[in-house]
C-alpha cells in the first residue's frame, strides 16, 4: 500500500490499491491524477474482476472508500 491517499465522499481516507464503491459496483483505486489548472484530484479506477476496464477522471467525493 502506498501513502498517497484521496478523500473520499463521507471523509475518509481511501489510499492507492484499496477497494471502493462507485455507482454501487465495487472498483479498485488505481491511480490519483493532479491538474495545474484545478486544485481537485481526478481518480482512475479498476474493475475488480476485468482488469482492462478502467473509468478516468472521477472525482473523489463521488466514491465510497471500504473500511
Amino acid at each position: 500500500m502506498t501513502s498517497r491517499f484521496t478523500v473520499d465522499g463521507k471523509g475518509n481516507r481511501a489510499y492507492i490499491g484499496e477497494r471502493v464503491y462507485y455507482r454501487n459496483k465495487l472498483w479498485i483505486l488505481k491511480d490519483i491524477n493532479y491538474l495545474k489548472w484545478n486544485k481537485e484530484q481526478y481518480l482512475t479506477l479498476q474493475d475488480l474482476y476485468n482488469e482492462n476496464k478502467n473509468i478516468s477522471y472521477i472525482r473523489s467525493n463521488q466514491i465510497l472508500a471500504i473500511k
